[in-house]
């Protein structure tokens, strides 16, 4: 009996932590150098509402372009950029000030299963 119980315990652990998934808002955070191009890229091809944020301490201009390419928004100091229902990968940030800033990510994920938090990251990209 007691070998019974332990296998269904061991049992419902293993399917509510399939089943448990994340929740929550998820941030990141890139210090951004002047007169660069940053490209999002994430390992999920989901699509997400979220917001870019530009959080830095000097007055910096992002230009934000959409994954085709085209200007989406200018955003200054304090300001931010929403964006519905769209993958983060091909999203370009462009700092066109001669200073450095920060720009922050945030979006909020309710999902189901494992490793489901993406892994967002800025790369430079190369011209």
């Amino acid at each position: 009996m007691k070998k019974l119980i332990y296998l269904f315990s061991v049992i419902s652990f293993i399917v509510t932590s399939c089943a448990a998934g994340f929740s929550g808002t998820y941030m990141n955070r890139w210090d951004i150098n002047p007169q660069t191009k940053y490209a999002i890229q994430s390992g999920s091809v989901k699509v997400y509402n979220f917001e870019l944020v530009n959080t830095s301490a000097n007055n910096c201009t992002f230009n934000i372009y959409t994954n085709d390419g085209k200007l989406f928004k200018s955003i200054d100091k304090g300001e931010k950029a929403l964006f519905s229902n769209l993958p983060f990968n091909g999203i370009v940030i462009e700092n066109k000030s001669a200073v450095g800033g920060s720009l922050q990510l945030y979006t909020y994920i309710n999902e189901k299963g494992l490793n489901v938090v993406p892994k967002v990251k800025a790369v430079v990209i190369k011209e």
